[in-house]
């Protein structure tokens, strides 16, 4: 059965007389200067969890005058002093500032604070007062001796890569790409620029601003709110060494943000580029571009390079807001050319695909990650999966009708062939696209998914017979086999066939060590392509004790665990909250689960009569965590005449979904049952899946 997905995807995403002189602060001068420039847009980071001016606070309590200075503008949050334009302070004031905890209100009186140098009336997230902010900043840093300084801009709060940076929640504007650019051009070039936010390690970013700097300091992957980049470090590096160069400044910052703990082990990345290398890459680009668009002509290609998509690095379906089914906004664009590069027999194709390989080896400077990828190369590039969402979404399938900060964000330049490529393989991908069908092959024992255009993932979903009600207690992928191939093209091919996993019957609950009985639990597989890690997302509510007074959230747990065994090694909690604007918000502050969390899972229930687990329920049973959260998760055999499977074959592209159920699945579960005991013996063998 055929179920088509609503996609709703919420995606981020005059000249004014300056006032250099009017503080009665005085800047600092010094033989090896640094200028630091901030912008910070607050959004609802800063108005819900104080995390720009903890930042802040970190860099002023560390960072030596004598090491140079400082110019923060901050603005775009729903508080006081925050909320009214952009504000502009130097290092002494923000240090003034800070004294009583708290950036841009003198908490003794209740009144803004008058720690500043100025502040202007305006939306932060636009060109116009980017540029009014960056010119006062390069006339401040000539009236005070830095002309000659090591000049860096750090962008801080929500990106999106090739949507853009700076959510005002004020306001509601986020600054596109171009208009990104347009605001830099208002300013002196810099050393570096750096991102304190999330995606913007992409192509489109850099080549967006690769006039206005030399080097270019960011993350392809999501950016933790909690803690973003070690503002602590940068502080004490500088003033133990102020005449360190930009690159050795990077090192400080990828070197102290990438081992930063958080309290569990989330996928994090940044890298160190050279953006005068930029030009460059773009022709490389071009030219690889084009020579993908000519492979399309072969009917083969298509099916070929969706499955080449659904193995490259993605990112941003890993941020703290995103859920088990997001859509990548962007993929390693190193990973995808090596792949393309590697599995093409096609002379000109592989060329063009090595130059560009080429090209971002001298791009890219220096990449860290602390291990959570499957691969990572330090520049990423739209994925073509939200790209086709994207365009599929238009009223005639155009490029051309996407809103404006979109186009201009993805677009590369004049008759550039990546985008040409984009374009048509989009087109393709529509154009051939057709209903997924899958069949069980008897002889081979695995599922032969019918699909025209390479993109489906495949999932054994295992549905436990319990309490009337067919409950899916977990998923698993399916692994799809690739064939060699003769064409004159590719080196190989995906077969649509899928291969049954092999499972003992074992599955994860929630319970205390020794118990008998656990708390059943629905548990969604996602991510292993983008962090080449197993993970798992729970939903319920989750209740929590704070001062005395019990607060309940919607929330999902993030389970990290290993595939052989199925053993939890890190756990997370989140509870997003849906009347923020942007990404990676979490009502509790944090992603630590404390002892006493009440969790009541939601449970994900499967109809056989039509094929369908859209239907959730709440389970009628709760968990209290103990002292080790990862302790209160079992691996445990269930009661192999009670356990089925359905098979979930889904088009990353359009979302169309085809359910092929166990032949051996009743039309409707049993007769009700108590909702414990659900654990039998750990001896019992055999394997679940039920094949004729």
């Amino acid at each position: 059965m055929i179920q088509r997905k609503d996609i709703v995807r919420a995606l981020m995403i005059t000249s004014v007389a300056l006032l250099i002189l009017a503080s009665t602060a005085t800047a600092v001068s010094a033989e090896d200067d640094n200028f630091i420039v901030m912008y910070v847009v607050g959004s609802d980071l800063e108005t819900n969890y104080n995390f720009a001016t903890n930042n802040l606070i970190d860099l002023a309590n560390n960072l030596d005058e004598s090491a140079g200075d400082v110019i923060i503008c901050y603005g775009g949050a729903n508080k006081a002093g925050w909320n009214d334009g952009v504000t502009i302070t130097n290092l002494s004031l923000l240090a003034d500032d800070a004294e009583d905890g708290v950036i841009g209100v003198d908490t003794a009186t209740g009144k803004t604070t008058e720690f500043i140098l100025t502040r202007y009336s305006g939306d932060m997230s636009t060109p116009e007062l980017l540029g009014t902010s960056l010119a006062y900043a390069d006339d401040y840093g000539e009236a005070n001796g830095l002309t000659n300084a090591n000049r860096y801009i750090i962008f801080w709060d929500h990106g999106g890569a090739w949507i853009g940076f700076g959510t005002n929640v004020v306001t509601g504007k986020t600054m596109s790409l171009e208009e990104l650019a347009e605001g830099m051009s208002a300013a002196e070039k810099y050393d570096m620029i750096v991102f304190n936010a999330c995606l913007m390690g992409s192509i489109e970013v850099a080549n967006a601003l690769y006039p206005y700097a030399d080097y270019m300091l960011a993350s392809e992957e999501s950016t933790p709110a909690i803690k973003g980049l070690n503002y602590t470090g940068l502080g004490i590096a500088l003033s133990e060494n102020p005449s360190m160069t930009p690159k050795q400044l990077a090192d400080v910052l990828i070197d102290t943000y990438i081992p930063e703990s958080i309290g569990m082990h989330v996928p994090k990345v940044q890298a160190l580029v050279d953006l005068n290398r930029v030009p460059a890459v773009i022709s490389a680009l071009d030219t690889f571009g084009d020579n993908l668009d000519r492979t399309l002509a072969y009917n083969e290609t298509t099916a070929v390079l969706g499955s080449i998509i659904s193995f490259v690095q993605d990112f941003g379906v890993n941020g703290f807001g995103g859920g088990a089914r997001a859509v990548p906004y962007s993929e390693d664009l190193y990973d995808f050319a090596g792949i393309v590069r590697d599995g093409t027999r096609d002379a000109e194709l592989k060329a063009s695909a090595d130059t560009l390989i080429n090209e971002l080896e001298r791009y890219i400077i220096r990449t860290e990650s602390n291990g959570g990828f499957a691969a990572v190369g330090g520049v990423s590039i739209v994925s073509p999966v939200i790209y086709n969402m994207l365009i599929s979404g238009t009223p005639n399938h155009s490029a051309d009708e996407l809103p404006e900060n979109y186009r201009s964000g993805i677009y590369l330049g004049e008759n550039n062939g990546w985008n040409a490529f984009l374009d048509n393989y989009t087109i393709s991908v529509i154009e051939k696209d057709q209903a997924i069908s899958a069949s069980i092959d008897n002889e081979s024992e695995n599922v032969t998914v019918t699909s025209s255009t390479g993109t489906t993932k495949a999932t054994i979903n295992y549905v436990y017979d319990n309490d009337g009600q067919f409950v899916v207690i977990g998923e698993v992928p399916m692994e799809e086999s690739i064939v060699s191939s003769n064409s004159s093209v590719w080196l190989y091919e995906p077969t649509g066939k899928y291969a049954f996993p092999e499972w003992n019957g074992k599955w994860l609950v929630l319970a205390n060590p020794g118990d008998k009985d656990g708390v059943i639990i629905s548990a969604r597989y996602f991510n292993d392509g983008s962090t080449g890690q197993s993970m798992y997302s729970v939903s319920g509510n989750l209740t929590r004790n704070v001062n005395g007074s019990e607060n309940t959230y919607q929330a999902f747990l993030i389970l990290m665990v290993d595939a052989d065994t199925l053993k939890p090694y890190t756990i997370m909690v989140n509870a997003p909250d849906s009347s923020a604007e942007g990404i990676g918000t979490n009502l509790l502050g944090s992603t630590d689960i404390i002892p006493g969390d009440v969790f009541t899972p939601v449970l994900t229930i499967y109809d056989a009569e039509t094929d369908t687990a859209n239907e959730t329920v709440m389970s009628k049973q709760s968990f209290v965590f103990g002292e080790n959260p990862l302790e209160n998760f079992a691996v445990v055999k269930f009661a192999d005449d009670k356990v089925y499977w359905y098979m979930a074959a889904e088009d990353m592209m359009d979302m169309d979904t085809y359910i092929l159920s166990d032949p051996n699945m009743p039309a409707s579960a049993s007769s009700p049952a108590p909702f414990f005991g659900i654990l039998v013996g750990l001896a019992a063998a055999g394997l679940l899946l039920r094949r004729k």
